[in-house]
Formats: C-alpha cells, sequence, structure tokens
C-alpha cells in the first residue's frame, strides 16, 4: 500500500504557528511509525509548498520564516529534498477530472492520485493533518471518466497515530530488499522473461521502499500488457487503453530512448539473452525517484517473449 500526505488537510485552519508546528509533529510520528514499518510517506512537490497554513501564510513561507531552525530543517529535507514525490511519478492525467463529494474539483492533486491508483487496483491510504476538514474516513473523489460515467472511488484516509497503526498492524510486510523484489516478480509476473541482467545493478545499490514500490506498479503494467492480445494476435481494447494510459503523450511512463541515445549507449542498451544471443532494450520504464530504469524489448507481441533486462539507475546520463 503507497501512503500519501494530504496536502488538501491544509487550508488555512490553524490559528499560529505554534499550533501549525504540533499538527505537523503528529505528522512526522506518523512518518516514523511507517519507516518502523518499512514504508515511507509520500508528499507533494509541486502542491504543498502553496496550501494555505495560517490565515493568508502559505506553508512555504511559515516554513521559512521558522525560528526553530532544526524543525524547519527537518521539515525541508522532507518536502523539498529527499521525499518521496508523488506527483514526480504521477499517474492521474491533468486533463481528467476529479472532484470531492462538495463538487470541488481536486484534479493535479493528491486525491485525485489515490483515486486513481486505487481504481488502477494499486492500493493508496492518504494520512491528514489534525485538526482539519477531512477526520473522517473514507474519502470519497469522483472520476468523471465522461459525461455518463462518473466513479466514486473511496480512499482510506488517518488523521491519529494509532489508527495508522491499526491499519500497518494488519497490512502484509512490504518487500524489503533487492533480492526480494526479484523474487516477488519472477513469482507474480508470469507473462515476462527476466534476463540475469536485470538486477546485477540493483545489487550495489543501497535498497529503496519507494524504488521498490513504484518497480512493482511498472512490472504489474507490462506483465497485463503482454496478455492483452487476442487469438489472432490482434491487441485487444484493453491493451489499446493500457499504451494510451501508460505509453503515450509527453508524460508516458514508458517511452524509448532516443535515436541519439540509442547510438552513443547501444552498447549499454544490448543485453545478453540466455541462449547468448544480444537483445537491444532501450524501451524503458521511468521511475524518478533517484532516476531509476526498468528496461525492456520492444515491441510487445502475443508471441514474441518480452525480456525485461534491468532495473536501475539511468543507463544514458
Amino acid at each position: 500500500m503507497m501512503f500519501l500526505l494530504n496536502e488538501l488537510s491544509l487550508h488555512g485552519q490553524f490559528e499560529s504557528e505554534a499550533e501549525f508546528l504540533k499538527s505537523f509533529r503528529a505528522i512526522l510520528e506518523c512518518r516514523s511509525a511507517l519507516r518502523e514499518y518499512q514504508r515511507v510517506l509520500y508528499c507533494g512537490r509541486a502542491t504543498l509548498g502553496e496550501r494555505q497554513v495560517v490565515k493568508q501564510t502559505t506553508f512555504r513561507k511559515l516554513v521559512w520564516g521558522l525560528s526553530d531552525k532544526n524543525i524547519q530543517r527537518i521539515i525541508f529535507q522532507w518536502v523539498d529534498k529527499n521525499g518521496p514525490f508523488w506527483d514526480d511519478d504521477m499517474l492521474h492525467s491533468p486533463d481528467e477530472y476529479f472532484d470531492d463529494n462538495k463538487g470541488e474539483p481536486v484534479t493535479n492533486t493528491v486525491l485525485a492520485e489515490a483515486a486513481f491508483r486505487i481504481f488502477e487496483k494499486n492500493d493508496s491510504s492518504v494520512v491528514s493533518f489534525n485538526p482539519s476538514d477531512y477526520l473522517f474516513s473514507p474519502v470519497i473523489i469522483n472520476w468523471h471518466r465522461d459525461s455518463n460515467d462518473i466513479i466514486g472511488i473511496p480512499i482510506s484516509n488517518r488523521w491519529q497515530i494509532q489508527l495508522l497503526r491499526d491499519l500497518l498492524a494488519e497490512l502484509q510486510p512490504p518487500i524489503q530488499s533487492w533480492n526480494e523484489l526479484t523474487e516477488y516478480a519472477k513469482s507474480h509476473f508470469s507473462n515476462l522473461v527476466f534476463l540475469s541482467s536485470f538486477d546485477l545493478k540493483l545489487k550495489s545499490q543501497p535498497f529503496n521502499h519507494a524504488i521498490a514500490d513504484q518497480a512493482v506498479r511498472l512490472l504489474d503494467i507490462v506483465n497485463e500488457l503482454k496478455s492483452c492480445f487476442d487469438e489472432p494476435g490482434k491487441r485487444t481494447k484493453r491493451g489499446d487503453e493500457i499504451i494510451l494510459s501508460y505509453f503515450t503523450g509527453d508524460r508516458a511512463r514508458f517511452s524509448d530512448e532516443s535515436t541519439t541515445n540509442k547510438i552513443e549507449f547501444k552498447k549499454d542498451l544490448t543485453f545478453k539473452k540466455e541462449d547468448e544471443t544480444d537483445v537491444l532494450c532501450s524501451f524503458h520504464g521511468k521511475i524518478s525517484h533517484r532516476y531509476y530504469r526498468l528496461h525492456m524489448s520492444w515491441p510487445v507481441t502475443k508471441n514474441d517473449p518480452l525480456y525485461v533486462a534491468y532495473l536501475g539507475p539511468k543507463i544514458t546520463k
């Protein structure tokens, strides 16, 4: 499950800096509890800083003016530097329309993102500030797919440390090492062929839960795409939807390397199959956190193997 900080629960409700800091320290306790369970709390890089906190003062302006430089440093290291940030890998499109049960638009916010991820079977939950207008669960977000198709999506919400701990105790433990990730991938994504090079680079990198979570999501997408062909080998309607959602447009999660990169980095983008023949895997899925990439063969067809050759730091630097 992915946990996201609900920036909409900042809406100018605090009477003073001290009241806000008390609430924010409770959020930090929630973040620490998630770490105890080997999980992370995502925040919004582009959205959080401009939320109203005390009257007309934004989150960013208030934090810049804090006299307590220690808490200021802790906040900025999280929300400005280290993240992880959900909007670096935003899945829902800004062209879609999401609103809440009051009719207020929430597109391009964490609630739209959480709703979309839940719809895509990527379990998500939000953590809200207390006090706020979000002291209830679930939060229902409406996705207006078109004028005749409105889907209400419930989002689990937590605003107290004990409520969060109760949820964490019920969840299966997340993947906790690159070896576990490789084992999970090979056992759960049977439509893919993992080359021996898949995790070679990973073994020299520090393990990161956010990267592991996003890698599983990318693998899930291509694993499903490989199954989306009819008997004659034509891509199905669901396959077309996947291509449109994840392989199309400027914000596509998957794309090919540029022609220049394919020439300059051809050797690095070429991998060995089990029979020792070469396969070019310039096509890749993107993980913005620490600029990781998932490289695979392309195109995806009904009968040809779909090779997954590499997961690790960006090759074409």
